[in-house]
């Protein structure tokens, strides 16, 4: 191995003989700076753009859901209406038992009445006079009954 194997290198300068003053890499730094900022700013830009059509798709497809909720909101006034009459309709059913309880109650008086009538025909005397009473005294507990 001798020397003509071996190449020497040695680093390059961009200046020929003259170096840099520090007013030309101010110089420099501010406009590699100003090429920064300008990334920056399309950077910024772009983002926005991709922003603006991303939020347009969201808002898009939350109208078309909200025009799709139109129908639904009048199905639930349907029903709220619905279950009005459903209420009113349990009110009146659960009054039914003391309209039964009434008419049960007419019918056991009529019943009483018409046996009192009955017997008041057979009998004569001192009955008849007490079962003409009594049948004053179911007539006053009826007309009571139905006031």
């Amino acid at each position: 191995m001798g020397k003509d194997n071996v190449i020497l290198l040695q680093p390059e300068t961009k200046s020929k003989g003259k170096d840099k003053g520090p007013e030309e890499l101010l110089k420099e730094v501010k406009k590699d700076m100003g090429k920064v900022a300008l990334i920056v700013s399309i950077m910024a830009v772009m983002l926005m753009v991709v922003f603006y059509f991303s939020m347009k798709l969201t808002v898009g497809s939350m109208e078309k859901k909200l025009t799709e909720l139109y129908p639904i909101k009048n199905q639930v006034v349907i029903l709220d209406k619905s279950v009005g009459d459903l209420k009113t309709r349990m009110a009146k059913i659960e009054q039914l038992p003391k309209e039964t309880r009434r008419m049960i109650y007419e019918n056991i008086l009529n019943e009483l009445t018409q046996k009192a009538e009955y017997l008041s025909n057979h009998l004569k005397g001192q009955d008849k006079e007490k079962l003409v009473r009594i049948q004053n005294m179911l007539k006053e507990i009826e007309d009571n009954m139905v006031k």
